[in-house]
């Protein structure tokens, strides 16, 4: 699609309202069209221009990657941004391949047992 909606947004350390996010130029639209991991250690505004909220943000650092459930489907995005440089590439890198993959698994539960019980509830 054309934006995401977050599940858990947090900045400075504070849990924020969760918002709806427009994908176009991006860096998280880049996860999701390649289901894959992407990095921009540093000048990731520079790298995405028209992303007005790394602007707004001061963000420097992106790392994200696809959510993607037991059949390969995506079913969203982990990301993180900093507003310094990151300098420890691979570490980011296997923190996010760990997360990502408990993450995933605890999205396509929560989906399951919506949608079990919306066929239980639909069937009293």
């Amino acid at each position: 699609g054309d934006s995401i909606e977050t599940l858990a947004f947090s900045a400075h350390g504070r849990m924020l309202v969760d918002t709806t996010y427009c994908l176009a130029n991006t860096p998280c639209a880049n996860v999701i069209s390649g289901a894959s991991f992407c990095i921009y250690p540093a000048h990731v505004q520079k790298t995405f221009p028209e992303d007005d909220q790394l602007k707004e943000m001061g963000i420097e650092a992106y790392v994200g990657t696809p959510l993607i459930d037991s059949l390969g489907r995506v079913l969203g995005l982990m990301a993180a941004l900093d507003s310094k440089p990151l300098r420890e590439v691979e570490r980011a890198r296997n923190f996010f391949r760990i997360f990502a993959a408990r993450a995933s698994l605890e999205v396509e539960r929560m989906r399951l047992d919506r949608h079990v019980l919306r066929d239980v509830t639909g069937s009293l």
